[in-house]
């Protein structure tokens, strides 16, 4: 399933999907939550599961946060990429691997 998602560099895990996806793509639940401080600084508690996602040309495994929201790249799926971001109205997103 490809997924368009908004690059959150104040999330610092991998990815949040909405539950519905997470749903439909059957992914396995892990037995613990995750509870994380919000940008409004409140907490909320997440479900987590298990997934492979294929970024820059290969699979990787990943812990998916579980939502009611839009689908969100955060910064662990991030390292060791370099993001650039022009800052303006449309304006172009390139994500790039360091090395």
């Amino acid at each position: 399933m490809e997924v368009v998602a908004l690059v959150d560099t104040g999330f610092s895990e991998f990815l949040l999907l909405p539950s519905r996806c997470v749903e439909d793509l059957g992914l396995a639940e892990l037995p613990d939550a995750d509870t994380l401080r919000l940008a409004d600084d409140t907490e909320a508690t997440f479900r987590l599961y298990e997934c492979a996602v294929v970024w820059a040309d290969e699979e990787r495994a990943v812990v998916v946060h579980a939502a009611e929201a839009s689908p969100l790249v955060g910064m662990a799926l991030l390292w060791q990429h370099r993001l650039t971001v022009d800052v303006e109205i449309n304006g172009a997103l390139t994500i790039e691997p360091l090395m």
